[in-house]
């Protein structure tokens, strides 16, 4: 599955491919954003997270299919960049640069909804965090500190 905001409109869309060579199946939701969304499956699940356009609050939907996407939950934490999410053993993990000072946070769930536990490292950022889990670490790259390598 890919996703991707739209140009224009800003909304979030979808589309499948089961050989990565034809997709079909485009979704179009109502939700908009300024940044691109983040996806990653979880207990058997789709999941994505976003920046809310207009107000910079973080959104998390699951599907199971790609279709059709339900459970909305919006947290009360902000970003200017798009966020980060992996699966990380039994948790979901969501990660974003906060407003105003940059800090890079960390919040986890245990079931896609909801998330608790914010960690706020003491590192900074000016881009979108990325999250990866790799021999059963989770490790974080910073898109600027790929960029400066």
């Amino acid at each position: 599955i890919v996703a991707w905001i739209g140009v224009g409109n800003r909304r979030l869309n979808f589309m499948q491919s089961s050989d990565g060579v034809n997709w079909e199946n485009k979704v179009t939701l109502g939700d908009t954003s300024y940044s691109s969304p983040a996806l990653t499956v979880f207990n058997d699940q789709l999941y994505v997270a976003w920046r809310c356009l207009g107000n910079n609050f973080l959104n998390v939907m699951r599907s199971s299919n790609g279709k059709y996407w339900r459970d909305k939950h919006t947290l009360q934490d902000t970003t200017t960049s798009g966020p980060a999410l992996t699966a990380f053993g039994s948790h979901l993990l969501l990660a974003w640069r906060g407003v105003g000072n940059n800090y890079l946070n960390v919040m986890r769930s245990s079931n896609g909804t909801p998330f608790s536990g914010k960690i706020t490292l003491g590192e900074t950022t000016t881009a979108k965090p990325y999250l990866h889990v790799h021999g059963g670490r989770r490790s974080e790259e910073h898109t600027s500190e790929l960029q400066s390598h």
